[in-house]
């Protein structure tokens, strides 16, 4: 006899594995040696590549994925600061938007067509001389992005009417959404690293970024250091390496299991059927190189290592998950 609760904890470890998702990174040392990091990224263009690998246990069962993609930065003077503009997005090969329609039933007209609006949707970024996040060049240029999204949300949502779906799309109809997590990426990519720097030096840091069902913000703590000078390009050390490690802690642990509880609540769940987190333990390791002069980043790798073991209705689950992303930026100019 088929269990009925085996549908439930599928889901809800779906939804823990989704929600295994954090920022941050870690780092070695060597000599007393200073840099100073300012941000001047000039004008030109960049071709960004994002290579993605995944692998996942759960169930005794492992699953790998992976994905690329493409788009190219176009960097503009604005008065005393920046303008960024990512265009030329594309998902290339392994299990990107192009392949949704197939594990999805999503109708692919339909599905087509949210893709490529999501592909030109994505607003301007505006940099101030600093190198700070100033806010989207214009905040209507969120609306096709929106657009878009609510368009994929709503054949999801036909598809599975479940609350979460709709949660996830209302929070992705408030522009302060969209500023708030570009805000968080740009401090993560950049903010973070800018200033003077002696070779072996810590510090701490913590970004916040926005819940996708609403709420509380999901923050993480971090420990950045200062790797050191490497060889950049042909040899000529002109660049700065960095290294960042985060770690999840007891109350990261409590937020991810009230969302997923909510989230069960909200299928029709018994409260006192929730699944309940008994370890979660999520690291996440990046390095990332800068050119010394200017700051444009050159290459960077995060790997985010998570291991959770959650229990619901009477049954143990163990997710282990270990994803990595490199990216590279190739300066044209």
């Amino acid at each position: 006899m088929t269990n009925p609760t085996r549908g439930l904890r599928v889901r809800a470890a779906a939804f823990a594995t989704a929600l295994l998702l954090a920022p941050a990174v870690a780092a070695p040392a060597a000599a007393q040696e200073r840099a100073d990091l300012a941000f001047d990224w000039g004008e030109g263009t960049a071709q960004v590549t994002l290579r993605t690998r995944t692998v996942t246990a759960a169930d005794g069962a492992d699953q790998t994925g992976s994905s690329t993609m493409t788009s190219t930065l176009t960097v503009e003077r604005d008065g005393a600061g920046w303008i960024l503009r990512y265009s030329d997005f594309d998902f290339g090969e392994g299990l990107g938007l192009d392949d949704l329609g197939d594990v999805s039933g999503m109708d692919p007209e339909r599905l087509s067509s949210v893709i490529e609006a999501v592909r030109g949707a994505t607003p301007d970024v505006r940099i101030d001389a600093d190198g700070e996040f100033a806010g989207l060049a214009s905040e209507e240029s969120l609306q096709p992005l929106m657009d878009a999204i609510a368009g994929l949300f709503d054949e999801m949502l036909a598809l599975a009417p479940m609350p979460q779906f709709q949660q996830m799309r209302d929070q992705m109809m408030v522009p302060e959404t969209w500023i708030e997590a570009t805000r968080a990426g740009w401090h993560e990519q950049i903010g973070k690293w800018r200033g003077s720097w002696v070779v072996g030096e810590s510090r701490a840091d913590s970004t916040e970024f926005p819940n996708p069902l609403g709420g509380e913000p999901i923050a993480m703590a971090q420990t950045l250091q200062f790797e050191g000078r490497v060889d950049c390009g042909a040899g000529s050390g002109a660049c700065l390496a960095f290294t960042s490690i985060a770690r999840s802690d007891d109350a990261f642990r409590d937020q991810m299991e009230s969302i997923m509880a909510d989230m069960m609540v909200e299928m029709g769940v018994p409260a006192n059927m929730a699944p309940t987190i008994t370890s979660l333990d999520t690291t996440t390791r990046t390095r990332v190189v800068f050119e010394a002069d200017g700051m444009r980043p050159v290459e960077s790798e995060a790997v985010v290592s998570s291991f959770m073991v959650m229990a619901m209705m009477g049954q143990e689950q163990v997710i282990d998950q270990q994803q990595t992303q490199t990216t590279t930026w190739a300066w044209g100019g």
